[in-house]
């Protein structure tokens, strides 16, 4: 889609020419969109390593100028299948799902006591279904090998909430993969697409194969939220 001609920061190569905007939108810097979605590729010529993706925007409200409601990203090996990787906003569940099964941060239970305790700090915000951060993190470098300190460990394990007590283990563990690959089935999704795509999200963040199609299931639609934790469970019995 095009950007308004009233904002068109120079033409089609606005977004990538190292130039940014600054508070005041009447400079000209900044390119802008109305109605309609920003889709832009960037492409590097070749597979290469990415530390960091974000973007810049701004708000001016009393000019009817608003941040977009959404942001995502997607990275792509070939130009045609592109898988997402980010987003500015979450839901809890996918917030739960991220920080415990792809990022293995912490157990299901542990990210919930997380978000509730972003949430009441004021770090995160929440409105409607949606969860984002309260403030501009995009000059936040973080680490590739980042991992939660034990001081963070400690709060979130000091906020829990007195626990049931656990139900006896079952002699065997269901194989949630082929659990999942039944869920998909009843939604539409054919073997011979599930079954690839968990298998290259699995080599490409080195995950298991389980939590892999949990990724699969959401990016097709799927609620997940009834199957985290049985799958958070059955990695961590092998």
């Amino acid at each position: 889609n095009m950007y308004n001609e009233q904002y068109s920061a120079g033409g089609l190569k606005a977004l990538i020419d190292h130039l940014r905007g600054t508070d005041n939108f009447r400079t000209g810097a900044w390119q802008g969109y109305y109605g309609v979605d920003l889709i832009a590729t960037v492409d590097l010529g070749q597979s290469k390593r990415i530390n960091r993706l974000a973007g810049s925007f701004l708000q001016e409200a009393y000019s009817w100028i608003w941040m977009p409601r959404e942001v995502e990203y997607f990275v792509s090996d070939d130009g045609k299948n592109f898988r997402s990787v980010g987003k500015d906003v979450t839901t809890p569940d996918e917030f739960v799902m991220i920080t415990s099964l792809e990022l293995k941060w912490m157990s299901p239970s542990d990210s919930k006591i997380l978000l509730k305790l972003l949430l009441e700090r004021g770090i995160l915000n929440k409105k409607g279904d949606f969860v984002r951060t309260a403030s501009d993190l995009s000059g936040l470098d973080i680490p590739l090998a980042y991992r939660p300190s034990q001081e963070l460990m400690g709060m979130i394990h000091s906020g829990k909430a007195p626990v049931k007590a656990p139900e006896p283990k079952k002699d065997v563990a269901p194989d949630m993969f082929h659990v999942l690959m039944d869920v998909a089935k009843e939604k539409g999704i054919q073997t011979k697409d599930f079954v690839p795509a968990c298998s290259r999200i699995q080599k490409r963040l080195d995950i298991d194969i389980a939590a892999a199609a949990l990724i699969v299931l959401r990016d097709n639609g799927v609620d997940i939220s009834p199957y985290i934790g049985d799958v958070y469970a059955n990695i961590g019995s092998m």
